[in-house]
């Protein structure tokens, strides 16, 4: 689908988690965006995001309260270990071909999840060429806020960069957990987020038009 630009003075894409990947894809391939705003965004491969969340899993598995976490670990006793199981998952989608692989009672979109693990991350933030803000959470247990996504040295556009205390799937400031995530998508975003992203918005606009009419006076 085609970008329309005629009554659009400035494009920018907002992306989250994955959408940190397809909004820089896209941003190469259109030169209409004029800016990128990434949250919770990586830079290290995939299958490096996927044995993280597995080693989250397993260790929040065995603190985790109630009946929920005594039903959980039997689960886990029966079907096996997360991070093994993760290992094993990623190797199977690597050596298969079809559009979707089932294993046991579940069916995952292996054709997407090929062309994850085969892209580099950071090779593509560095092909963009427009500003970015990259906001990162601090308390993320997906997209490791260490890796520092959108450093100088892996994007050539502008890239201010902030670190909130903010876990993964709801950007306000949370514990630090995979568990509870459909509860956390309930929540409002936390309203300093919205600011901090409106500000920069306006602010790369007010820079583009005036660029405009410097054009226009040249």
């Amino acid at each position: 689908m085609g970008l329309a630009t005629e009554t659009i003075s400035t494009i920018v894409l907002l992306g989250h988690s994955e959408g940190t990947i397809v909004a820089p894809r896209i941003s190469v391939e259109r030169l209409q965006v004029r800016g990128l705003v990434l949250l919770c965004p990586t830079i290290t491969d995939f299958e490096t995001v996927l044995i993280r969340q597995a080693e989250q899993i397993d260790h929040e598995l065995k603190h985790l309260p109630g009946l929920q976490g005594k039903l959980l670990r039997l689960y886990t006793k029966i079907s096996g270990n997360p991070l093994p199981r993760q290992r094993d998952l990623i190797a199977r989608i690597r050596a298969s071909t079809t559009p979707t692989v089932r294993i046991v009672l579940r069916t995952f979109e292996a054709a997407w999840l090929r062309e994850l693990l085969q892209l580099e991350l950071a090779l593509l933030l560095a092909a963009v060429g427009c500003p970015m803000l990259v906001v990162a959470g601090a308390k993320d247990v997906q997209c490791d806020p260490k890796t520092r996504a959108g450093s100088p040295r892996s994007t050539r556009g502008r890239s201010p960069r902030d670190r909130r205390p903010h876990s993964h799937p709801s950007p306000r400031p949370r514990p630090a957990a995979l568990f509870g995530y459909q509860k956390l998508l309930t929540q409002p975003v936390d309203t300093e987020l919205l600011d901090l992203i409106a500000d920069w918005v306006e602010r790369l606009q007010a820079s583009s038009r005036a660029r405009g009419s410097r054009d226009e006076v040249s």
